[in-house]
């Protein structure tokens, strides 16, 4: 990878901007502003070269060189939109950067360069809240280089893998707990989880959460709930009051008996508990019975006051509800904890899903507080998941978004939910057949999902096998029958395999009355408030023959950066028509891809 000549300091002013050569910032009236590594480089290469025409090609080697595991076209088209973005340039009427049609580039703004005495001289603005900006281009390029290295998780199946043990962890709390006391131990349990996978993922493969939690306050016998989580062992937990603390006991159970072959209490005081201590010791007391060894390095050591834990919890609780006004507690009593511990890399992931409740988080504040959770701590697995979503859905930026990913799976390979958003982010990729085996495997570890079963429906849809993807909405359907995701992709699947017939019956089953005409049907749907007014519209337009709508609902969206379903709009057949359309580039462009790519 060419990286330039750091022996030269120099600063390239063109505008109201400057950047600085030896650092690759951008600033503008002497304000840092966010732009990534790689769009640096590239900004660079084009601001050096002001006037003339650059090629891509020119552009993909001095950026990436050699390296085999990155999609290049995607990756430029990426750095061409946060170029634009942080410049605040406009693609159709450029004052910066011009496009030259099939061939690349130019810099069209007059750039003054200023050569300084020394690198070092310079005095540094203010950084910004989560202050991350410089860190986040460093994560980025060892990322590439663990890449080329070839030190992240093979590309073959994990089923060639030894099948490890299967644990899941059932919620602890019952009904004769007050809520205080439910919110302890089921935080402890949320721990548990996350600790056991992250820190033996390799040898165990822990039960997503959302399928083993869907047994909460279940009266089925235990062999039964093993079986239908396809577990080897249950962990579970129940609590009872003795004087002023809770005594926690917690057995290992055989799933084809229901036997214990392990047990142990713990005391628990509400206000007085060291969460994270006694996770701790929860987690390598199950290692200790299961002989795992662990394969990644220890967190380094938090010394949590006993209000800051209060607040981790409460903020993990709450950040959870669909209460807008418990979230936003959670973000306050998060973004207090943070600051009072700066070294609590757990707590970053936590206040950054807070990000989507209004007043939102922008997208750069979610984005450095992640990566700052990444620099504390590199083998935090949700950290890297959490960056990869946000890359992948909203950011649209398939290459890294693919490098977080994976690196979440190397640190836990049976990460449920980071197998199912790396199968899709691959499919939206055109790689169908990988995207079918993550999907299967975010299946084989999170067995009761109906989203991960729906999703694996549009990939097969994706990759043209309609009947099958038509099989698994059903199995989404089962697995919730109320859930409005899987009726409607179910709904969707029908309509793309031509069955009238078919696709009436289950338009009428959706509605909950008679449906006799298709197209009355999409036009009702459109109304739906999650719909209308959104790229989720763009469908249903199609199939009123609305076009050039559908395609003003995609740019839209894009341009709010929405999610379902842009990232899917090049693999699609839904938007296959659109795809013929002049217009259509308008989309491809606000997302920075590109047709060829």
């Amino acid at each position: 990878m060419t990286t330039g000549n750091y022996g030269e300091s120099r600063t390239l002013r063109f505008g109201e901007f400057e950047f600085e050569t030896d650092t690759r910032r951008l600033l503008k009236a002497g304000e840092l502003v966010s732009l990534q590594q790689q769009p640096a480089w590239v900004l660079q290469l084009l601001a050096e070269r002001a006037g003339e025409a650059v090629t891509r090609e020119e552009l993909r080697q001095r950026v990436w060189g050699d390296e085999r595991f990155v999609d290049h076209q995607q990756g430029l088209n990426y750095c061409i939109k946060e170029i634009r973005r942080a410049l605040e340039d406009s693609a159709t009427h450029p004052k910066f950067l011009e496009t030259i049609p099939r061939r690349g580039y130019r810099f069209v703004a007059p750039v003054d360069i200023v050569h300084k005495a020394s690198p070092l001289s310079r005095e540094h603005p203010a950084r910004r809240p989560w202050g991350l900006v410089g860190w986040l281009g460093l994560i980025l390029t060892l990322a590439a280089l663990v890449i080329a290295a070839g030190w992240l998780v093979p590309r073959s199946p994990p089923e060639a893998e030894e099948k490890p043990m299967r644990v899941g962890i059932l919620p602890f709390a019952d009904d004769s707990l007050d809520s205080e006391e439910r919110m302890l131990v089921n935080a402890l349990a949320q721990e548990l989880t996350s600790e056991l996978g992250r820190r033996f993922g390799r040898a165990v493969g822990v039960i997503a959460r959302t399928s083993s939690w869907k047994f909460e306050r279940s009266a089925e016998p235990l062999p039964a709930i093993a079986r239908a989580l396809e577990a080897d062992l249950l962990i579970v937990g129940r609590a009872a009051r003795e004087k002023k603390a809770l005594r926690l006991h917690v057995d290992l159970v055989r799933s084809d008996d229901g036997t214990s072959r392990w047990s142990n209490s713990y005391a628990v005081r509400p206000r007085e508990a060291d969460l994270l201590g006694l996770a701790r010791r929860l987690t390598d007391d199950v290692a200790t019975e299961l002989g795992l060894v662990s394969s990644v390095p220890d967190p380094p050591p938090y010394e949590l006051s006993l209000q800051a834990q209060s607040d981790y919890i409460r903020g993990l609780t709450f950040a959870k509800t669909s209460d807008p006004a418990k979230v936003l507690e959670a973000r306050e009593r998060l973004g207090s904890l943070v600051e009072a511990h700066p070294e609590f890399a757990p707590g970053y992931v936590a206040w950054a899903s807070t990000g989507a409740t209004a007043p939102p988080l922008t997208f750069w504040q979610v984005e450095e507080a992640l990566s700052t959770a990444i620099d504390l701590d590199p083998n935090l697995d949700e950290a890297h998941h959490a960056l990869a979503f946000l890359r992948f859905w909203r950011l649209y930026d398939g290459p890294t978004a693919e490098q977080s990913y994976r690196e979440a799976l190397r640190i836990n390979p049976r990460l449920a939910s980071a197998r199912q958003g790396l199968g899709l982010l691959l499919s939206s990729m055109g790689r169908h057949e990988e995207a079918i085996g993550e999907l299967k495997q975010a299946l084989h570890y999170d067995p009761l999902s109906a989203p991960v079963a729906t999703h694996l429906g549009w990939v097969y849809l994706f990759a043209g096998s309609t009947v099958t993807a038509i099989e698994m909405a059903r199995h989404g359907v089962a697995l919730d029958p109320t859930g409005i995701w899987g009726r409607i992709s179910l709904i969707e699947f029908v309509a793309e395999a031509g069955d009238a017939e078919l696709f009436l019956r289950e338009a009428s089953t959706f509605s909950g009355q008679p449906v006799t005409d298709a197209q009355a049907f999409w036009a009702r749907y459109l109304e739906h408030p999650l719909v209308g007014g959104t790229a989720k519209a763009a469908a249903p337009l199609v199939r009123l023959d609305r076009d050039r709508e559908a395609i003003a609902a995609l740019l839209g969206g894009c341009r709010e950066s929405e999610g379902w379903p842009l990232p899917f709009v090049k693999v699609d057949p839904r938007f296959e028509r659109l795809r013929a359309m002049p217009e259509f580039d308008q989309v491809l462009e606000c997302m920075g891809l590109d047709r060829d790519s």
